[in-house]
């Protein structure tokens, strides 16, 4: 059985609450009141830090993705189209070697095509 590296620091918050409950039991059975309360409130919030840890982690929410009604390639041209996908954004933009995108008229990103790869400028 393996475990996840994120899970490490909740199995050792809960190992050492285990370890310092016993010492409050240990020191209840020797009528030392005070150390034993301490003690205790130590392992109770270790356990508890433990548990709750346990049960947030690996639930995270999917990013919410907003409609921007006004991104669209600022060059396009008649022809067929194709998908880019920027992020959660998809943009149907025409084949070709350069493409402007723009927010409500003002172009942001610019993707070059070139031999060695994709060129991707922010403005």
């Amino acid at each position: 059985m393996t475990i996840s590296p994120e899970h490490l620091p909740l199995l050792a918050l809960l190992i050492a609450g285990v370890f310092v409950g016993a010492v409050a039991v240990r020191d209840l059975l020797a009528r030392r009141w005070i150390a034993a309360a301490r003690t205790g409130g130590v392992a109770l919030l270790a356990l508890a830090m433990g548990f709750v840890g346990g049960t947030r982690v690996g639930k995270h929410e999917m990013p919410r993705i907003r409609r921007l009604p006004g991104l669209v390639p600022l060059n396009v041209t008649a022809g067929t189209s194709t998908l880019l996908l920027l992020g959660g954004v998809s943009i149907y933009v025409v084949p070709q070697n350069r493409c402007l995108v723009a927010l409500d008229g003002t172009p942001f990103l610019t993707l070059d095509s070139l031999r060695t790869g994709l060129l991707v400028t922010c403005s």
